[in-house]
């Protein structure tokens, strides 16, 4: 393989380039532009971070000899397998430069490492957004496996976890979330399953009833709240007065094969998709709530994938 090098200026600094992508590997020293527009952003160091970076490197890297050769720059193994985009020599990369601050303090006011840590959390949602779309498509699935999934994919509730002693207070499916505004919001985790997601009687669509039993235990919960929230607050610096509980309960896939039949029938006579009248039907019985809202997993999905959108 077409081994990569780094080009020295003159100046002292450091340069590395975009290369042109060839069958062999991508040669990230070579001068020529690449023929498509792709390639890395170039980018620079000084002198004294190029002698730490080399001598971090060098401690990181193990050389790899090839047969009738002396041996080779421990460096070059390094530069193919970033050609490559070799994991192993990723970490190795990544753990040289965690363990040089002043590199690390570079990176920091460059604009296109900054571009890239968020193109590296976009890639990881994105992951953990289909993880769950396809969990959700199982007929078997349950609360509990979703509760997992959640767990780690906590973004698509627009906060961040607050601390683990929080979390004992609440029902085990239940994920507590500190808003922007420093204000609780719970998460009620319900089955994806549900057949009676909605009922239909002569074409008026309602709620069904397990709906209706997670209204009542969130408002139980938020009540609860109201009375010891004082204490909770002053320790945790969270605002509990003002909680917000959203229940998210089951699928449009999920539903009874009579139910989906008269959603369409209802659905029909509107000149509506059943999609459309699900929704309308929640955010009607929304409006008469406070401080609780109800979404489909769906919805869940819809938003989460709205967010990583460019």
């Amino acid at each position: 393989m077409e081994q990569s090098r780094f080009r020295w200026a003159g100046s002292g600094r450091l340069t590395i380039r975009p290369g042109v992508k060839s069958e062999r590997g991508i040669s990230l020293g070579s001068g020529a532009r690449p023929p498509v527009a792709y390639g890395r952003p170039a980018w620079s160091a000084e002198a004294a971070e190029i002698a730490r970076l080399d001598a971090a490197l060098r401690r990181q890297s193990t050389t790899r000899r090839t047969p009738g050769s002396g041996g080779q720059d421990p460096l070059e193994p390094l530069l193919a397998g970033l050609g490559e985009g070799d994991p192993g020599t990723l970490r190795t990369v990544f753990a040289a430069l965690r363990n040089v601050p002043d590199i690390v303090d570079a990176l920091a006011d460059l604009k296109e490492a900054g571009e890239l840590s968020s193109l590296i959390e976009q890639r990881r949602r994105r992951d953990g957004l289909m993880r769950l779309e396809r969990r959700l498509k199982e007929p078997d699935v349950r609360a509990e496996d979703l509760y997992d999934l959640l767990y780690e994919e906590w973004w698509v509730f627009g906060g961040r976890y607050v601390v683990p002693e929080l979390r004992a207070r609440f029902h085990a499916l239940d994920l507590p979330v500190r808003r922007y505004d420093n204000v609780l919001h719970i998460v009620k985790l319900c089955e994806a399953n549900v057949p009676d997601l909605v009922l239909v009687n002569d074409r008026q669509v309602r709620v069904g009833a397990e709906v209706q039993d997670a209204v009542a235990v969130a408002a139980d919960t938020l009540r609860e709240l109201d009375r010891t929230g004082t204490e909770v607050s002053r320790r945790l610096t969270i605002d509990c007065h003002r909680a917000f509980t959203t229940i998210v309960i089951g699928h449009p896939r999920h539903l009874g094969r009579e139910v989906s039949a008269a959603l369409k029938d209802a659905a029909a006579g509107r000149g509506m998709k059943v999609a459309g009248l699900i929704a309308e039907t929640f955010r009607t019985y929304n409006s008469h709530l406070s401080r609780i809202e109800i979404i489909t997993y769906e919805d869940l999905l819809v938003n989460a994938e709205q967010t990583l959108s460019p």
